[in-house]
Order: structure tokens, then C-alpha cells, then sequence
């Protein structure tokens, strides 16, 4: 089991350093639970784990879905805002934006008139959608109750 404290909160436990780090920056204790509360396994700050900082940037919602839909080809703005009902225009850009930063995914632009703009995965990408693909394989055995 994980929980997420702030360092003020587990500061006073005896086997962590008091005020390692700034207060407010948030720590991830690891433990087992028991009758008498979270027992202490190990400590660390979510930065010194790449599978934690790469789920923080993926985990924003509509993220996971936009890649999904581009693992099955290309697609134009207006297309992925008509296959994710309820995302608004804003947000839609502001992920696509960011998985452009984080290379993975391509923005195309054509030069011709009216400019359209394509979105793709790249190598990089395709290769987390793999993961996705994994994830989705999961669910629906999961749901089969498998």
C-alpha cells in the first residue's frame, strides 16, 4: 500500500530525518498497514522513481485517451475533440501541446489553404501505446473476471 503525506505529517516518526526537506513537499511513504497505523518501510521523493515521474505526466486526464486514439493513425484537432466527448478545446490543446514536449507525438501542419493540422505518434510514442495496449488487454480481462 502507498500513501502520500506531507513531510510535516510523518516528520516526527523516528526512523525519518526531521526536516530533510522543505515543508510542503510531498514524500511518498511505502508500507504495510496494520491495526496500529502505516508501518514504515521506506521513504523516498517521487523524483527518484522514473515510472512515478512519467505516471505524473501522463496522469492528467484525457492524456492516456488522446494516445490511445493515436495509436490507431493519425488524426486532425477537430477529430479527437469529436472522440472524447467533454473535453473542451482548451484542455485538447493543452495535451496535445504537452505530448508534443515530451516527444510523443508530432504536430503536422500543412501549407495549404485552410491550414490543417495532423497529430501522430512518434517512435516514442508508439511504443507507450504498447503499454496502453497492455493496459487494455487488463481491463477486459479484469472485467471478464479473469
Amino acid at each position: 500500500m502507498t500513501s502520500v503525506r506531507n513531510l510535516g505529517e510523518v516528520a516526527g516518526s523516528p526512523s525519518l530525518p526531521a526536516a530533510t526537506k522543505p515543508l510542503g513537499q510531498r514524500r511518498v511513504v511505502t508500507g504495510t498497514p496494520r491495526g496500529d497505523g502505516l508501518s514504515l518501510v521506506s521513504e523516498r521523493l517521487p523524483d527518484d522513481c522514473p515510472v512515478e515521474v512519467w505516471l505524473e505526466r501522463l496522469g492528467h486526464r484525457w492524456t492516456a485517451l488522446i494516445l490511445w486514439h493515436l495509436s490507431c493513425s493519425s488524426h486532425r484537432t477537430e477529430t479527437l475533440r469529436n472522440c472524447l466527448p467533454g473535453i473542451s478545446t482548451k484542455v485538447l490543446s493543452e495535451r496535445l501541446r504537452s505530448l508534443c514536449q515530451l516527444g510523443l507525438i508530432d504536430r503536422q501542419s500543412s501549407n495549404s489553404f485552410p491550414r490543417t493540422v495532423t497529430y501522430q505518434l512518434t517512435a516514442r510514442g508508439s511504443r507507450l501505446a504498447n503499454v496502453l495496449d497492455g493496459l487494455e488487454r487488463w481491463v477486459a480481462a479484469d472485467a471478464a473476471g479473469d
